[in-house]
């Protein structure tokens, strides 16, 4: 009884210890192994999706388990982080901003829904984004100079990347934007609507060849919020009108798609879109050999490195994600809102149709803790699971046993040896005498 005590207890703390010598070795021998592709990983729609089934956590842990496989790599989102969920609703998208900003992405462009709060949140939002944001054809209408900058360029494993930014012309229509009048009375802003908007595709046109032309980027990717066939200057439209383009990430659809249109010179290039709410994701590798593979991710893989990992059940499934992250998400979630001072926790979720995509719980009949809750796929001050508090017990009887144990032990030794021996005895004899030989020394 007495092994086996000690057995189990010597699991628990392995269990509790620091990951395996083995693990941390190859760690550090990664470096030698990496990959000088260059790696692209890419959101688009988040919608407040914050922790919806992949959730932003997952998305960390996955770009940090390409971290330990490729050298070079470079997060992008593709717009419309905003709308969708309470957070950004109610609290006009400032909790989003403070989580993308944890997350650390090199590149954002604008969705429509970055324009439901006006201009001037826009604004505020854009300065307080640390990836900033691109856009080549939002801009004033009477000098066509950009609200933002027009293009990004990134240089990293030896090559020059550059990202422009392009949104659906038909964002004028929003109500938001055609309240912003001149002192003509005119419209105060413009996306290259004109001549049927083939001011749009020559402006494009010029910000590629001045990348390509003055060689100020080795790849020219089209960042587009505009979506599919479905609307009026689609992307496959706009990628048919330009030329010098290597790959078009697009937003707005809502629908996984990762397939190739024709440019202007007939090149077949990929454009590639994920799901919404983060659902999935999209990674595209830029090879040493100048290939370009594009896959969607769907299901976050089992990490090879757990040191910072944990499961979760989110979405009907036991998912993977970053502990950081995942902390980071929840505690945010719990914290106040610096205009409306509003706890997070305590606004309503909308049920609208973004939340029916992805839950089957009508979030609208629950408490603002029970929303919480669903919300995350955790309950608030929980602590361990229920197979932790097991393994917690069993641990703290294992080590009570065996201290009492010890300690009765050790009692008995030391009574027996300093009791008075009968008058007449040989001390060196063990008549009468009973020897304690597994008292831990």
């Amino acid at each position: 009884m007495f092994q086996f005590f000690c057995y189990i207890l010597l699991i628990q703390i392995i269990n509790l210890l620091p990951p395996k010598i083995n693990e941390i070795n190859k760690l550090r021998n990664l470096e030698e192994e990496l990959s000088d592709d260059i790696v692209i990983l890419y959101l688009n729609d988040v919608n407040c999706g914050i922790n919806d089934t992949i959730g932003y956590d997952g998305f960390v842990l996955y770009r940090n388990e390409l971290k330990n496989k490729y050298k070079n790599l470079i997060t992008v989102d593709v717009g419309d982080d905003f709308e969708g969920g309470s957070q950004g609703d109610i609290l006009f998208s400032s909790s989003i901003i403070k989580i993308k900003n944890k997350v650390g992405f090199d590149v954002s462009t604008l969705g429509n829904h970055e324009f439901n709060y006006g201009i001037e949140k826009l604004k505020k939002l854009g300065n307080n984004i640390t990836s900033r944001y691109i856009c080549a054809n939002f801009c004033y209408k009477e000098n066509k100079t950009t609200i933002f900058d027009p293009y990004k360029i990134i240089e990293i494993g030896g090559k020059k990347i550059a990202f422009i930014g392009v949104l659906k012309p038909l964002i004028l229509n929003n109500t938001s934007l055609l309240a912003d009048k001149d002192s003509n009375g005119e419209p105060l802003y413009d996306f290259l609507t004109g001549n049927n908007s083939q001011e749009l595709y020559t402006k494009i046109q010029d910000y590629i060849n001045e990348l390509k032309d003055d060689k100020k980027a080795d790849y020219v990717i089209l960042l587009t919020h505009i979506g599919m066939k479905e609307e009026e200057n689609a992307n496959d439209e706009l990628l048919s009108k330009l030329k010098n383009v290597d790959i078009v990430i697009d937003a707005d659809t809502n629908i996984i798609y990762n397939n190739t249109s024709k440019d202007k010179n007939g090149k077949n290039i990929y454009i590639t879109q994920a799901d919404t709410k983060l659902q999935s994701v999209g990674k595209i590798i830029l090879k040493k050999d100048n290939k370009i593979t594009s896959e969607i991710i769907s299901e976050i893989p089992e990490p090879s490195n757990k040191i910072n990992a944990k499961q979760i059940y989110r979405s009907n499934a036991n998912r993977w994600v970053d502990k950081d992250m995942n902390n980071f998400t929840n505690n945010t979630w719990n914290e106040t809102d610096d205009e409306s001072n509003i706890p997070y926790s305590d606004i309503p979720v909308k049920d609208d149709e973004y939340h029916g995509k992805t839950n089957t719980l009508n979030e609208s009949t629950l408490s603002p803790s029970e929303q919480r809750n669903h919300y995350f796929g955790y309950k608030k001050n929980s602590g361990l699971s229920s197979g932790s508090i097991a393994a917690l017990v069993l641990s703290l009887v294992a080590a009570f046993v065996i201290i009492a144990v010890t300690a009765l032990v050790c009692y008995n030794k030391f009574n027996y040896k300093n009791q008075q021996l009968p008058n007449g005895s040989n001390p060196n004899s063990t008549v009468g005498i009973k020897i304690q030989n597994n008292c831990p020394k």
